[in-house]
């Protein structure tokens, strides 16, 4: 069984070519007292609550222009609407990039990617998109455009304000241009992989990982049936519970060097690990990438934590649901997992009287990702109840979609 998309309940469709004929759609939509249902490639459309009501179907794939890339100070403005593949093409030919990993570049946009503040396995070396969106235009919920934000790297007016938007869900406005700080891009990259022979050992090795002189990019421990294939082409033992993915990134001699110290510590230790070829890496880097969207089993959880308890969650979890597929970037304390082997009856129980108390001990939450279409999404499966501030949401909120149209009764406010 797969993840299913959610249908939204669609009264009517705009997919508008600027930013003014975007505005209008919302003024209108305000005064109909119509919910607004932003949308860029759709697909994240079955992350969150449901929606209920009968509204306005925003599409912003029509806005997908590149306004203006000064390349040499490593700033871009785009339109929403830009996938983020086609933006990595046009970063390259500068040698440049946005390390920001989002799952299904080729369908996925900016602006949606910045409406669910989606980050990936390199969130751990690079930070999330927060750490790079410098400048904002937006519509707000009864059709005003604002800014806030640059087009300089320096410009720090009105930068918590960007901050905001980014994971907003589309609720405290609908984005329509955005400028981006854009690194250079690394030259070379590997990919190690220990075969883990206990959770002790996984909990040993990671804390090590936190002050080894090697910096990596990111740091994945991979368990279940999903990556079985993976862990057996790579010669682990039957004892393997886990496997743990080190990725570096830099130039070739960091690189280089970077491999050869974190593989002599390992195999000092005994460790089974292997290098993987740039053939695998290339199959595999997707793999991990599109893993909130694969679809396995029954349903997909996310949930966040201290890094520090990360294996004991998937211990816990494991526990309770043995062929989940599991991967968590440990390093950054997200734990992602499908459930396999499970009813859809067996979700709910699963990820409010185990999961969610879980995260909550590692400082942390735990909530539905996507699921088949007979499990029940409530609002304390999606989001997880009621997070720290969200009585500042709300007040922002008041002043930014007092109607309430954007995303209506969607989001966690």
């Amino acid at each position: 069984m797969t993840t299913t998309q959610l249908p939204l309940p669609v009264a009517k469709e705009c997919k508008p070519a600027g930013a003014e004929e975007l505005a209008r759609a919302i003024a209108q939509t305000a005064q109909e007292n119509m919910p607004v249902y932003p949308c860029g490639g759709g697909s994240k459309q079955h992350w969150g609550l449901p929606p209920r009501e009968p509204g306005l179907l925003l599409s912003t794939a029509g806005m997908d222009r590149v306004i203006d890339y000064p390349w040499e100070d490593m700033t871009i403005t785009v339109q929403p609407g830009i996938t983020l593949s086609r933006l990595a093409r046009h970063l390259a030919q500068h040698g440049q990039h946005l390390p920001v990993d989002v799952p299904r570049p080729q369908v996925a946009t900016l602006g949606g990617a910045i409406a669910a503040n989606c980050s990936g396995p390199r969130r751990f070396g690079y930070g999330t998109l927060r750490d790079y969106v410098i400048g904002i235009e937006a519509v707000d919920g009864l059709g005003r455009p604002y800014q806030a934000g640059g087009r300089v790297v320096k410009n720090v007016a009105g930068y918590d304000f960007c901050k905001l938007l980014v994971g907003s869900w589309g609720t405290v406005g609908v984005v329509t241009q955005v400028t981006l700080k854009v690194p250079p891009a690394p030259q070379e990259r590997a990919m190690l992989l220990r075969h883990l022979r206990g959770w002790s050992e996984a909990e040993e090795v990671l804390q090590e990982l936190n002050t080894h002189p090697a910096q990596p990019v990111a740091v994945e421990l991979l368990a279940g049936p999903g990556w079985q294939e993976l862990l057996q082409e790579t010669a682990a033992g039957p004892e393997t519970v886990a496997g743990l993915l080190v990725v570096l990134e830099g130039t070739q001699e960091e690189v280089a060097w970077m491999s050869q110290e974190l593989a002599r510590g390992w195999e000092s230790q005994g460790a089974s690990l292997a290098t993987l070829p740039e053939a695998r890496q290339e199959l595999l880097w997707p793999q991990l990438v599109d893993f909130p969207l694969a679809g396995r089993g029954v349903a997909t959880v996310q949930a966040t934590m201290l890094s520090s308890q990360v294996v004991p969650f998937v211990r816990e979890l494991l526990e309770h649901a043995a062929q989940a597929t599991v991967l968590a970037h440990a390093g950054s304390g997200v734990v992602l997992a499908h459930l396999e082997g499970l009813s859809e009856a067996d979700v709910s129980p699963l990820v409010l009287r185990r999961l969610q108390p879980a995260a909550r001990a590692g400082q942390g939450s735990a909530w539905l990702l996507g699921a088949a279409a007979g499990v029940e999404r409530t609002h304390q499966l999606c989001w997880g109840g009621w997070p720290p501030g969200t009585e500042l949401m709300q007040r922002v909120l008041e002043q930014f979609d007092p109607r309430r149209v954007l995303n209506r009764g969607r989001y966690v406010v």
